[in-house]
């Protein structure tokens, strides 16, 4: 008999519990109804902006880059001094020092115009529209950042 009372006193205790956790759930259920919309909004915004992490990740990798750049543009500056004549150890190899001169002058010009282009995104990865396709206004993938920053146009756009 002690037995019997004392599991049918845990049946209602069971009973209680499994009542008062089914309450507990609905009112959750309710509160993740009610706040769904927003999360749904807020995470579309998360979609379409970059993070801070993510914008510190980008001004580390274009101090990274323009700390390189600066050092290509001392070595391309040296490449495209002039050419002394006395240096030609004939004919064909003065074309080719004056054909590699051209190159490197070249390469000098995209260094410097890169160099802007990155010190500018450094300027504004701080804007709200920075990782914004200047095209079409989607957000640019953050790989894409990764890999060149300076990016104004998603891949879709940039083709």
């Amino acid at each position: 008999a002690m037995a019997e009372e004392k599991g049918l006193r845990q049946t209602k205790v069971l009973m209680v519990v499994e009542e008062e956790l089914s309450q507990k759930l609905k009112v959750l259920n309710q509160r993740r109804a009610a706040i769904m919309p927003f999360l749904a909004s807020r995470e579309v915004i998360n979609l379409k902006m970059l993070s801070i992490s993510q914008k510190a990740l980008l001004v580390d990798k274009i101090d990274e880059l323009l700390v390189q750049l600066k050092q290509d543009i001392r070595d391309l500056e040296e490449d495209t001094q002039p050419i002394a004549p006395e240096n030609a150890i004939g004919r064909v190899s003065r074309m080719d020092a004056i054909n590699n001169k051209s190159v490197a002058e070249e390469s000098l010009r995209q260094a410097k115009a890169r160099q802007i282009t990155l010190q500018e995104a450094k300027e504004n990865i701080t804007h709200p529209d920075f990782g914004k396709c200047f095209s079409c206004k989607e957000a640019i993938p953050f790989e894409r950042l990764l890999f060149r920053p300076e990016s104004r146009r998603c891949t879709q756009c940039a083709r």
